[in-house]
């Protein structure tokens, strides 16, 4: 994917659940972006029918995503925070990974 199409700053913040069951953010990460407002229906990660309502496109190589249950991410647009529904890698032809998508 070109870059230029990455046309919005956001920022990405890594929160962790401690021992103690506390969320603790971690500094924000500042990235391009392209941000699609629009209600689509999608499955989450617990393959759930819910509304979306943004699609947020990033590079490949930004660190996001459900790996983990002590891992999550908070996107920050606007002064608005977001926190993914679903998050899918889109590939070429060819497998390599072009970009993600991230539904909020």
């Amino acid at each position: 994917m070109a870059t230029g199409t990455l046309n919005n700053i956001c920022e990405i913040i890594k929160c962790t659940l401690n021992s103690y069951g506390k969320w603790t953010e971690s500094e924000p990460i500042i990235t391009d972006c392209r941000v699609k407002e629009e209600y689509k229906k999608i499955k989450n990660k617990s393959a759930e029918e819910v509304v979306s309502k943004m699609m947020f496109t990033f590079s490949p190589d930004t660190e996001i995503n459900f790996d983990d249950s002590k891992i999550t991410y908070i996107i920050r647009f606007k002064g608005n925070k977001y926190e993914p529904i679903s998050i899918l890698n889109k590939r070429n032809t060819m497998g390599d990974i072009t970009r993600k998508v991230v539904y909020v």
